[in-house]
């Protein structure tokens, strides 16, 4: 898949000044602390910390930017990236629509606990769960780009033995630079001027930048199977603290 960078630069920067010249009616900072999921059997997750800065209008429209840092992106080390998104903020609440939320919330959560058979305890936990989950002031929507580039090697191999059978696992880093498209969501608690945020979300990368290798064989035959899958696919979950202003 071609990718013409300098089109996207471009016109993610012009999108980006454009709203920048407008009047905010929110802005907000947002350090997070998640985990990031290759969506493929066998690799593991891994811990992202994040930077954000969003700022939002009176229709609720608004742009995010910031910095994303991977220790360990598929036992590949240093993972930066530089998301750019356009985002959507709904009305916030009043303190009787989350108080009747919550309520139905756990109402709801308590029904299906009973409907399974789950005991008086368990249906308690969910309740409260549902309800804590129902108490948020807006919701905030959002798609965009993470531009990025990984510092680290190709990850170590990964051996294992069963009799005279061996297989050998391990991520190659095929290129320095990743793209990714990105989709998500984001809950917002407020708390005087402070946000608490879960925020779950999808991520694609349209660059073969991390492959997945597998090698199986024999002692006394060699290698019988090779087999590569690009690692694409991510699904990222987080909770942050933002500060309006």
């Amino acid at each position: 898949m071609q990718i013409d960078m300098k089109r996207l630069f471009l016109a993610t920067t012009v999108c980006v000044l454009s709203v920048l010249c407008l009047d905010a009616q929110v802005r907000d900072i947002t350090f997070s602390v998640g985990t990031t999921v290759p969506m493929y059997k066998g690799i593991d997750a891994d811990m992202t910390l994040g930077l954000d800065y969003g700022r939002f209008f009176w229709n609720g429209l608004g742009f995010r930017t910031g910095l994303r840092y991977t220790p360990s992106l598929a036992e590949v080390d240093n993972h930066f990236g530089l998301p750019v998104a356009i985002a959507y903020r709904t009305r916030a609440r009043s303190p009787r629509e989350r108080l009747d939320s919550g309520a139905w919330g756990a109402a709801e959560s308590a029904g299906w606990g009973g409907l399974n058979g789950e005991d008086a305890g368990d249906v308690f936990k969910d309740a409260a769960a549902g309800f804590l989950l129902s108490l948020f002031r807006d919701m905030e929507f959002y798609a965009g780009v993470t531009p990025g580039f990984v510092t680290g090697s190709s990850s170590s191999l990964s051996e294992s033995h069963s009799g005279p059978f061996w297989e050998k696992e391990w991520t190659e880093k095929r290129s320095p630079l990743s793209l990714t498209v990105d989709a998500g969501m984001t809950l917002n608690y407020q708390i005087w001027r402070f946000d608490l945020k879960l925020m779950p979300a999808f991520h694609y990368n349209v660059v073969r930048t991390l492959v997945s290798r597998t090698s199986r064989g024999a002692e006394e035959v060699g290698e019988r199977y090779s087999g590569e899958q690009p690692i694409r696919w991510f699904f990222s979950f987080g909770g942050g603290l933002a500060f309006r202003f």
